[in-house]
């Protein structure tokens, strides 16, 4: 039977007799129902009309559409006629035998003016309700969108279909220019536009973006206010009104039973609004009045995709005229539709990432916790770079609002977020998606994987970041070729399907350029490093990681992540303890280090933050080595200040003693005046800092007499009679500043003698270029250790301690038992 429009007055009538005989109990009138019509009912178990269907109809006043035979059953049992016809009649025959039936009849037609009118204010509002929230992971109640809404960027074109060169993105992301926080994505000359901008110039718009990239929520935002914007010229001419907004899940399109085309489930969300939503929505439509919203093809299962591509391609050349925006996952589907134009969402900018951060604290009434979030972000890279994912971005935001701070173990993090796009993002969708391999590639194994690829491209020199296609074909190829059910004569094809299933379904593996891929995020590829490391359980791997990688930059995040995820980490801290300290086995290095035990030793603060305090000042001034040495200033004052820290913290802190500021005093006049020596003289200036200092010389002594004066008073205080003369003599024969350079010369290296005799400083070792390198190496390893030591790791506390104590010692002066050879370190490790 045919869907009909019911009338007005019919309606009144049917409720209020639903009200007066059955109280407006849905269950009371499907039980008169059910037992008077019990012979029509094909099962005793089904209902002769649904709950659904009765709470619907009897829901709202607005005008209502049913089929005539519920109609002819509800008359029945509610107004005693025969059929809807039979009070149909009624009511117009009572219309017009009373004397203000005209009045009447002429009042129902202003109402239903009314009523037309206010349709659209009632389909925006549920329109608001369907769009205007969010709610993902773990959330425990929803976001309005608006709330924290941030803009959208898009790409003019799709980075993936752009032809680049791994030469091209190595240099950018050794220059650090031309790149987003995401430090493996190469920006180059992309356009970025805002969405929304995108949307009014384009009436089909293709919108592609990673997982998590926000394409659902940039699709409910244009339901939400495209409208509410001024439209621009399109190709198909200007919009003189509003588009009305159309939002489709094309999951749920697809899934539906009834297997409906794309007008009827349109037309489907109008129903509750308006009288024939087939009409309207079908004149709505041939206007161009509407702007339809299709969210997530890649959502659609591969059985009915087939079916949705033809439904879309038809219905969008049917109704071309109005705006089409449909948003898929980049790499989930090869089709494509004629006379769209593609975008790519862009990750999220410095600007965008503190514009959520504040908007999302300030909704919860902590605007201070979120300046905190955003400084403590600044001061993690890695983090920041997880942060240009909006997905990813509210899952730090979520964490962070616990404890005010992020996780102390970085590896849970990451493990989160990894979790997040391989499972719990889908998963809180309740969307199964299509695997063609689930049998061949588990979750676990699809881990492994990674984890390979990872591996071995950072174990490679220069580390691998970017791959060829075909690279990766041949890495998944050689990784499954033996796990059972995988056959040689697909295992090309099996290859090629998994690449393409990583990077729309799970978004770790992403094509930077045509045929180009690298993970998503530098960070991923490090933490399935980690995952590599430890689950081989090879402790050969690990001491070789130790042994070849403890240097490189690059391992950092590597080496802190291992340790915060091994269950117990004091063989791998005492390995990296022992690799330190193999980095300047060497005499040079071992005398350097010798001398700084001594010297802070006879000074009364031996620790090791005073041994690093000296070290970090004698790479500025003349205490031992000489200043000019290529090695990296800020190493050695970052581990000064680390170990300062934490020997506050342990209460060992020890006070400076007299004997160090007369020490360090001397150094910077020794320095300054073998500074006037150098500058003295032009011929000699060999570097911009030069003639800075030249400037500065020129300007008078500089701080050469009152340190000097200083350092006199000093030395009478502390009982150096023989040091206070041979200073005073040097007072008194001192240069000018304008004293040609062997004047200078002559005066410093008189000083360095009485500074060497007396007190063990002013030498002016210089070192070769592999031993600075060596140093400087030693340093940033040492720094890394006390990282990894104050990390969320479990050791040994008398080890860490020990550790700690033992830095910047002379090998003869470390407990033997810390300086294992290797090959007992790794027996041992084996053992447990």
């Amino acid at each position: 039977m045919a869907r009909i429009q019911v009338d007005q007055d019919v309606f009144r009538r049917l409720k209020q007799a639903y009200s007066e005989k059955y109280h407006s109990s849905y269950k009371q009138l499907i039980a008169k129902l059910n037992s008077l019509y019990q012979h029509e009912l094909d099962d005793p178990k089904d209902n002769l009309i649904s709950e659904r269907t009765i709470r619907n109809f009897f829901g709202s006043d607005t005008q209502k559409v049913s089929l005539e035979k519920n109609l002819n059953y509800l008359c029945s049992v509610l107004l005693d006629c025969k059929s809807y016809q039979e009070a149909l009649r009624q009511s117009a025959e009572q219309i017009l035998t009373e004397p203000s039936g005209q009045a009447g009849l002429e009042q129902a037609k202003a109402n239903e003016a009314l009523e037309a009118d206010d349709w659209l204010e009632r389909y925006q509002q549920y329109l608001r309700r369907k769009c205007g929230s969010m709610k993902v992971l773990s959330m425990t109640e929803p976001v309005n969108l608006d709330n924290i809404r941030t803009q959208v960027n898009v790409f003019k074109s799709i980075r993936g279909r752009k032809p680049r060169t791994i030469k091209e993105f190595l240099a950018a992301l050794e220059s650090g220019k031309d790149q987003s926080l995401n430090r493996l994505t190469y920006m180059g000359d992309e356009e970025r536009v805002d969405a929304l901008e995108a949307v009014k110039h384009h009436c089909k718009l293709m919108i592609w973006g990673k997982p998590g990239a926000g394409k659902t929520t940039l699709l409910k935002h244009l339901a939400l206010h495209f409208p509410i914007e001024h439209c621009h010229h399109c190709p198909m001419g200007e919009l003189k009104e509003p588009p009305i907004p159309i939002f489709i899940q094309l999951k749920t399109f697809a899934e539906d039973k009834r297997r409906l085309s794309l007008l009827e489930a349109i037309t489907q969300e109008f129903e509750p609004f308006i009288d024939d939503p087939e009409t309207v929505v079908e004149n709505l439509l041939k206007q161009g009045k509407c702007v339809v919203l299709l969210d997530a093809l890649d959502e659609v299962v591969d059985a009915e995709s087939e079916r949705v591509y033809r439904a879309i391609d038809e219905f969008t050349q049917r109704y071309a005229h109005n705006h089409f925006a449909i948003s898929c996952r980049v790499g989930a589907s090869e089709y494509v539709f004629p006379d769209f134009t593609d975008v790519e969402v862009a990750d999220f900018d410095q600007d965008q990432i503190e514009e959520f951060v504040r908007n999302w604290f300030r909704v919860r009434m902590e605007p201070d916790t979120g300046e905190r979030f955003l400084e403590v972000l600044l001061d993690n890279p890695s983090v920041r770079e997880l942060a240009t994912s909006p997905l990813l971005l509210t899952m730090l935001c979520w964490t962070f609002e616990d404890k005010f701070d992020f996780p102390k173990n970085r590896y849970s993090l990451y493990d989160d977020a990894v979790d997040t796009l391989l499972r719990k993002w889908d998963a809180s969708r309740r969307m199964k998606r299509t695997q063609l391999y689930t049998d061949k590639l588990s979750r676990q194994r699809k881990i492994n994987l990674l984890s390979d690829i990872a591996y071995h491209a950072f174990d490679q020199k220069p580390q691998k970041y970017f791959w060829q296609k075909w690279e990766l074909w041949d890495l998944i190829r050689r990784f499954i070729e033996n796990i059972p059910g995988v056959e040689t004569e697909t295992i090309a094809q099996e290859s090629q399907a998994i690449l393409t299933a990583i990077e729309a379904q799970d978004g770790l593996l992403v094509e930077q350029a045509k045929g180009i891929y690298s993970f998503s995020h530098l960070t991923f590829q490090e933490y399935f490093t980690v995952q590599y490391i430890l689950e081989s359980r090879n402790s050969s791997i690990v001491s070789q990681v130790i042994r070849q990688h403890v240097t490189d930059r690059q391992w950092r995040e590597v080496f802190k992540m291992t340790v915060e995820r091994l269950a117990d980490s004091n063989e791998f801290l005492r390995l990296m303890f022992c690799q330190i300290n193999d980095l300047v086995d060497n005499e040079p290095l071992q005398q350097m280090l010798s001398w700084l035990d001594r010297v802070t030793t006879a000074s009364n603060v031996a620790s090791s933050s005073w041994r690093a305090a000296y070290l970090a000042l004698d790479l500025d001034i003349d205490l031992y080595i000489n200043n000019r040495a290529k090695i990296d200033h800020s190493l050695a004052y970052k581990l000064s200040a680390e170990l300062r820290g934490l020997n506050l913290e342990r209460k060992k802190i020890m006070p400076r003693q007299p004997k160090c500021k007369l020490e360090l005093d001397l150094g910077v006049v020794l320095t300054l005046a073998c500074a006037c020596a150098q500058v003295s003289e032009p011929t000699n200036l060999e570097e911009e800092h030069d003639y800075a200092l030249l400037s500065d010389v020129l300007q008078g002594d500089l701080e050469i007499v009152p340190r000097l004066e200083g350092a006199i008073a000093d030395a009478e205080d502390l009982g150096y009679t023989e040091l206070v003369e041979e200073l005073v003599t040097l007072r008194n024969y001192k240069p000018r500043a304008d004293v040609p350079g062997l004047g200078w010369r002559v005066w410093a290296h008189g000083l360095r003698e009485a500074m060497t005799q007396y007190l063990d400083v002013g030498y002016d070792v210089k070192f070769s270029e592999e031993d600075a390198t060596a140093l400087e190496d030693y340093l940033y390893v040492s720094h890394l250790l006390l990282e990894c030591l104050q990390g969320d790791s479990y050791s040994s506390k008398d080890l860490r301690e020990r550790l700690i104590d033992s830095l910047l010692l002379p090998r003869d002066r470390i407990a033997p038992d810390l300086l294992l050879p290797p090959s007992l370190v790794r027996d041992r490790y084996e053992a447990a």
